[in-house]
């Protein structure tokens, strides 16, 4: 019996699978396309890693540059493998301390924008901070926000409009260096805002 469901279960599958090993897309999604991220990380003064799943086995390059009209920069590309759930990090490196980037990721057959794309901000360099007398090690302060549990949705039972991502759009926009999302980070699929 056991070799039985074995068998069925195979049948069934095959021709969800294409010849390289990824499930084959859903009517309508010839295309391969970014479905988690970016999730930006490993932050510095001089870099940022960029993380993106894909729907299937492929690969992505991030441009960037300081305006987001002018994406003058791109990275190499990364491969996503199915091994690693067709996912994988990309390093932007030789960036300016503190200073704005804007950026886009992108898929090389991708015959569109993939609409993800964002701004972010390098730390400062602690060179920049040296003082021999006042502050010898380069220490400097900086900004972050910490979240956690931010489904704020209005057309739920929450309420008409709970404040905290109103506060924050308000009064932290280029005014920290990073955030911090501790969990369910989940409830921003749901939502389709700028």
């Amino acid at each position: 019996m056991r070799s039985l469901c074995g068998i069925l279960l195979t049948l069934l599958l095959a021709p969800l699978c294409s010849g390289n090993g990824s499930l084959a897309f859903a009517a309508g999604e010839d295309e391969n396309h970014i479905t988690h991220g970016p999730i930006l990380g490993r932050l510095s003064s001089d870099g940022v890693g960029v993380w993106a799943r894909t729907a299937r086995t492929g690969s992505f390059h991030v441009r960037y540059g300081l305006s987001p009209d002018q994406l003058d920069q791109v990275s190499k590309s990364v491969a996503t493998r199915l091994e690693h759930d067709n996912t994988a990090w990309v390093a932007l490196r030789g960036l300016k301390p503190n200073t704005k980037y804007y950026y886009e990721l992108r898929i090389p057959e991708s015959k569109g924008s993939l609409a993800r794309n964002g701004s972010f901000r390098t730390l400062p360099a602690a060179r920049d901070y040296i003082d021999p007398v006042t502050n010898p090690q380069g220490l400097f302060n900086f900004r972050f926000e910490f979240a956690c549990g931010n489904n704020q949705n209005a057309s739920r039972s929450n309420g008409p409009a709970l404040p905290a991502f109103g506060t924050m759009l308000k009064h932290l926009p280029d005014k920290i260096h990073f955030a911090m999302l501790n969990g369910d980070w989940l409830y921003e699929n749901e939502r389709a805002y700028t």
